[in-house]
């Protein structure tokens, strides 16, 4: 059962896939001027896997359909700069999820709902529990219907130990931005780097820092410690840069490493 969901699901994103590469290219092909066509052949292929998908949807639903038992869902949001803000709240997110529930047919076979602690989930899970339960869709009444994550309950704990070094790790994540910021930094530090001898270093270059993730923040001062000396000596070359971290703060960030390899 789980191969054969697996295998549809495969089907039905690399056919999306294809679809959206698609369309995209349709849409530049438009922007030439109404006098360029676009391919019937192409069209037609694009119909045909429209009409795959649909037909592995069915699939999907026939053997969702068909399990005996319940099913545990999990789901994450993330916001992008385009993103307006209704699109997150309680009520919103609520109606997105009950709508794809119902579209799969799967809305009376939920058992839970794995989440992050974001407080527009606790709002959606209140809301989409009250409206299943109208349903008599969930079992003992939602009780175990909201699992909180784990991994983000962890990823909280990790974020409070990290405070403990805080300004070293802020140096650090200002100092890899400013690099990365413009050509022309990137370019004073390769020669700092050059400078003082760290041309054959291995593991990498530089990585930005993603501050909800601490295994890229891991990465991310794995690569600075990497280049710590040529950092120190652009503090020298470049009066505009003032992130610098101390020799104690880069030890700091070493024994920072060591407290992030085990998660």
């Amino acid at each position: 059962m789980n191969d054969n969901i697996a295998s549809i699901l495969g089907i039905i994103d690399e056919e999306e896939d294809k679809i959206v590469d698609e369309e995209e290219d349709d849409d530049l092909v438009m922007l030439n001027g109404p006098s360029v066509e676009i391919d019937e052949v192409g069209a037609k292929q694009d119909g045909a896997r429209k009409t795959r998908v649909c037909s592995s949807k069915e699939k999907l639903r026939s053997e969702l359909a068909s399990i005996p038992s319940r099913i545990r869902l999990t789901s994450d949001v993330w916001t992008t700069v385009t993103t307006q803000d209704s699109a997150h709240t309680g009520l919103e997110l609520s109606g997105k999820v009950l709508g794809a529930l119902k579209d799969w047919g799967i809305d009376s076979k939920i058992f839970s709902l794995t989440l992050d602690n974001a407080s527009s989930n606790d709002s959606m899970i209140t809301i989409l529990k009250e409206r299943l339960n109208l349903q008599d869709a969930l079992l003992c009444k939602g009780k175990h219907f909201h699992v909180r994550c784990c991994a983000h309950i962890l990823n909280l704990i990790v974020q409070d130990g990290l405070k403990v070094a805080g300004n070293a790790l802020h140096k650090i994540r200002k100092s890899v931005k400013y690099v990365k910021a413009l050509e022309g930094r990137l370019t004073e530090f390769r020669k700092s780097i050059e400078e003082v001898h760290l041309t054959n270093v291995v593991g990498g270059f530089l990585r930005l820092d993603v501050s909800t993730r601490w295994n890229v923040t891991n990465m991310m001062l794995e690569s600075a410690i990497r280049f710590r000396r040529a950092f120190i000596n652009l503090s020298y070359n470049d009066k505009n840069y003032r992130h610098c971290a101390n020799i104690e703060e880069w030890e700091r960030a070493e024994k920072m490493c060591a407290f992030l390899a085990p998660f």
